[in-house]
């Protein structure tokens, strides 16, 4: 059975750290992005921390050619922006992949921070560490078909709702963008969607792929 102790989408470090978020939000302005704005692009002074409230973000590094590749995902109760509190410019653009609600606060505000807050930042920072190090322990053990299969659970969770009558899950993403996020070549990742969707566990039409979860989730039990 697939180990999912791990994560390849960044998830809520700040679960379980409700007064934090609260006394976040005493000090932050609410704002609204569009689909495919910008919360900051790479190498750019970061003067602000953001507390994804509602949506989906994605990191991605560009190189010299202009050519994008994404890194991780983000998702609700993620902090972004601490790279701005060391005046570190190696960070990577963040993009609204979908519209996002996110609360913004000034970086000059962590400076006020009481000890509590502060150490709900180091125990998130923490679990971030940690979460990547199982991931990278467990992808070396994994065959590339168990790393997509565990993907599409994850990009499809917000709308696998449980209800009477189950219904497939849209999700966009591109193969190469998989690839890059499981750590495979865009080739072995098109190779294996198209074996998939011939066993007719997945339909694909561009970047949208659909799916009826429990049939993932049947599959995975069999690894």
């Amino acid at each position: 059975m697939s180990d999912r102790t791990f994560s390849y989408m960044s998830t809520d470090w700040l679960q379980g750290h409700e007064v934090f978020i609260e006394k976040f939000m005493e000090h932050a302005d609410v704002r609204f992005f569009k689909k495919g704005e910008f919360l900051f692009r790479q190498n750019e002074n970061l003067n602000e921390l953001f507390l994804i409230l509602k949506g989906t973000v994605e990191s991605f590094f560009e190189s010299e050619s202009g050519k994008q590749k994404i890194t991780s995902i983000i998702r609700r109760g993620m902090l972004v922006g601490m790279a701005g509190l060391n005046d570190y410019e190696g960070h990577h653009t963040l993009r609204c992949r979908t519209a996002v609600i996110a609360g913004v606060m000034p970086k000059e505000a962590v400076y006020e921070w009481d000890s509590a807050m502060l150490l709900a930042l180091i125990q998130m920072q923490t679990r971030k560490i940690r979460a990547t190090y199982i991931q990278m322990m467990n992808q070396s053990s994994q065959t590339i078909e168990t790393r997509i299969l565990n993907f599409l659970l994850e990009a499809g969770l917000n709308e696998d709702e449980p209800g009477p009558v189950e219904i497939p899950v849209s999700i966009e993403f591109s193969k190469q963008e998989i690839a890059n996020i499981i750590s495979s070549t865009r080739e072995r990742v098109n190779q294996i969607m198209n074996d998939l969707e011939k066993r007719r566990i997945i339909q694909t039409e561009g970047k949208e792929i659909r799916f009826y979860p429990s049939k993932v989730r049947n599959l995975l039990t069999l690894k």
